[in-house]
């Protein structure tokens, strides 16, 4: 385990401690989930006998899985994971200092609540090689950022464009951290679309597409949904949707962090600093003379 600089930010090799809990968590997983239709079930028919037997299972199951949760933050046994610790180790910290090493790293860095934990520790996946859960039960037991860095590689969408996925998924999860983190972390759906799904997604993304610029690596930057886009096909896609727009003001109103990259004037792609500008031709393009707030 090592702590990241001066940042709340740990990182923890558990994966073979979770392996081997994995078949108790799903079992009390799903008889918290029996039990709490049980309880529906009952709290109708108004048996309540069998209401109070129920409401004690969820609660008892409950906390078998916040007990299970701490070993996700325990290190694998040495010697013999000792080779997979260092290769985990090594590459998430490689993954940080290339993120701190931007001025927008930075910011997203010191964005971070120093009161909260976080936790970088890899996920079983394959389904699931990178996510952000927040702390549930202490503060101890902190925001978590499940990350499988090896299951991220370069992607290639044309014979000359490549997209670094690694550090950009990092950085992607590390915002829904610092939000987690200052809890302001609140998912506005999108309706009628598919590329962002919310408003916590959508600045992950356009944040993480800042960072992608910034390193200069390609002029072709994330949808949320797996699909890429350069920057006039982006900004295009935005005019033409009204809650795009709507988000990018609702989060330059709310969100200091993106108020900071607002002011950053090297990266090519910045639609928080661009946002005047899409938010005119957008207001042209559907006729009107206002949005309202998303």
């Amino acid at each position: 385990m090592f702590q990241f600089s001066k940042f709340p930010i740990y990182v923890v090799y558990s994966k073979n401690w979770q392996k081997n809990l994995r078949r108790l968590w799903d079992s009390y997983s799903t008889d918290v989930w029996l039990a709490r239709r049980s309880v529906s079930d009952n709290l109708l028919k108004m048996k309540i006998s069998n209401l109070i037997r129920d409401s004690k299972r969820v609660h008892d199951g409950k906390r078998l899985i916040l007990a299970l949760r701490e070993f996700e933050l325990e290190e694998d046994i040495k010697p013999k994971y000792a080779s997979e610790i260092l290769a985990y180790e090594n590459e998430i910290r490689q993954l940080l200092i290339l993120i701190s090493s931007t001025r927008i790293g930075q910011l997203l860095l010191n964005s971070l609540n120093q009161r909260s934990k976080i936790w970088i520790i890899p996920s079983l996946g394959p389904s699931h090689l990178a996510m952000t859960h927040p702390a549930l039960s202490s503060e101890y037991d902190g925001i978590r950022i499940f990350f499988n860095p090896d299951g991220f590689h370069n992607t290639f969408v044309s014979p000359t464009a490549t997209a670094d996925a690694r550090e950009e998924v990092l950085f992607h999860e590390l915002v829904h951290a610092s939000r987690f983190s200052n809890a302001r972390f609140l998912p506005k759906p999108f309706t009628n679309e598919s590329n962002f799904h919310n408003s916590e997604e959508f600045l992950a993304e356009q944040l993480a597409n800042v960072y992608h610029s910034t390193r200069q690596k390609s002029k072709i930057y994330g949808l949320y949904n797996g699909g890429y886009a350069s920057k006039d096909e982006a900004y295009k896609m935005f005019i033409e949707n009204a809650e795009y727009i709507m988000a990018l003001k609702y989060l330059l109103q709310t969100e200091p962090l993106v108020r900071q990259v607002a002011a950053l004037k090297t990266p090519d792609y910045n639609p928080f600093r661009d946002y005047q500008k899409l938010e005119k031709e957008s207001l042209k393009h559907h006729g009107i003379d206002s949005f309202l707030d998303f």
